[in-house]
């Protein structure tokens, strides 16, 4: 497996071409320039991209302050997963091939009147296509018309109409011709290779176990108390590293008091949390079940056990003080190896004293004990800087490999 997860973007811009959002597009693991996999399905491909961006490389480095615009179908309109996102960050593509039965047409009814934005994709504009969709065209803000195949004739005919009803987005825009001809009919917005390739974006991949998710989902389905879930949560670490930068993603208020895994945990809440394990199960579902472990994976589990190890011996009347470490393992992996700021942790997360003077400066006891575990990451303890670094805390090498060991 790769040791990156790849999603690509494609620009959608203004009449003046500047950049006004991205269609998301899903990329295969194994082939990043494939655009498809015959056997993928809607809900998985959506899945996945919806992961890739939320979980791992997180919404503001795929996006930035501009719309995603997402592919989605009835597999994933009859879930409760798109509520859970925010609304005035995601258009919902739907492919004018969805088959609607009253139950998609109540579920895109009652969305739209939470705020959540749809867009149709593909359309051949028609009678028959105005009639097949007359029941949900009033909760539609975008169609997108693919130029290539449409009769410009006709949408001439008819843009009056249109541009009243709709925002027109021209799709397959593939030279200047359709972007002139359909610039000067009014349209909005522009999308195609004219325009802009595809590009790819990747970040490094920490893939949780299947045993975890499966055994959070069962207990997220059952009576298990919060607290027991957020027990079990301290067992994945690279299933607790996504929910943070979840969270992150998808969180418009601070959640307070954001000093351990579990705080956070319970903050979010079973509803939410079923909702994002559910996520993780639809990107899954194609997946063997014995995923090889990424090197960033080892990476983090070494941080915490390095972290908890310095801990041993520079406090060893560490009570309490377990989760904070690890929370402050996680947080500083989303730093160092994610480039996720603190200040924009800060905007999702009001820590303690500890752990944001480590964070923001590493200073402070906890700040020591990030210092330590990078020199050491650094050097594998070898180095005699580290050593004069740890008898500062009443420690050593030894002392500290020791401890290793028995976190291991």
């Amino acid at each position: 497996m790769s040791q990156y997860v790849r999603i690509a973007r494609q620009a959608i811009v203004g009449s003046n071409k500047k950049l006004y959002g991205f269609e998301m597009l899903y990329r295969s693991d194994k082939d990043p320039e494939n655009r498809t996999e015959l056997n993928l399905d809607y809900k998985t491909a959506t899945s996945k991209v919806l992961v890739a961006m939320l979980n791992q490389i997180g919404l503001n480095r795929s996006v930035g302050q501009y719309k995603a615009f997402i592919n989605i179908d009835e597999s994933i309109l009859l879930t409760n997963l798109l509520g859970t996102l925010p609304a005035e960050r995601f258009v919902f593509e739907l492919p004018s091939t969805i088959k609607l039965t009253n139950k998609e047409i109540e579920n895109i009814k009652m969305l739209r009147g939470k705020g959540y934005v749809f867009a149709i994709d593909k359309v051949i504009l028609s009678d028959e296509f105005m009639r097949d969709f007359s029941k949900i065209l009033p909760y539609i803000t975008y169609l997108k018309i693919e130029v290539i195949k449409n009769d410009f004739e006709y949408v001439s005919a008819h843009i009056d109409r249109l541009k009243e009803e709709f925002i027109l987005i021209a799709e397959k825009v593939e030279d200047e011709e359709y972007y002139d001809a359909y610039r000067d009919l009014g349209f909005n917005y522009f999308q195609g290779h004219y325009l802009s390739e595809p590009t790819l974006l990747k970040q490094y991949r920490l893939e949780p176990k299947h045993i975890g998710i499966t055994r959070l989902y069962k207990m997220l389905q059952s009576d298990s108390t919060i607290g027991d879930i957020a027990t079990e949560f301290e067992h994945y670490s690279e299933l607790s590293i996504q929910l943070l930068q979840y969270l992150h993603s998808i969180t418009d208020k601070k959640i307070k008091k954001a000093n351990s895994i579990r705080d956070i945990v319970k903050s979010a809440g079973k509803d939410r949390l079923l909702n994002w394990i559910i996520l993780l199960v639809y990107a899954k579902s194609n997946q063997d079940v014995a995923t090889e472990k990424s090197a960033h994976s080892f990476f983090l589990n070494r941080r915490i056990n390095i972290m908890n190890a310095i801990m041993d011996n520079i406090d060893p009347d560490k009570e309490g003080m377990k989760r904070q470490i690890d929370l402050l393992a996680l947080l500083s992996t989303l730093i160092d190896v994610f480039q996720v700021t603190f200040d924009e942790l800060e905007e999702s997360f009001d820590f303690n004293d500890l752990l944001e003077l480590a964070l923001a400066s590493r200073l402070g006891p906890f700040g020591k004990i990030y210092n330590i575990a990078t020199e050491i990451e650094k050097s594998e303890f070898a180095d005699d800087d580290i050593d004069r670094l740890v008898k500062n805390y009443n420690t050593d090498i030894e002392k500290i490999q020791h401890s290793l060991k028995q976190h291991a």
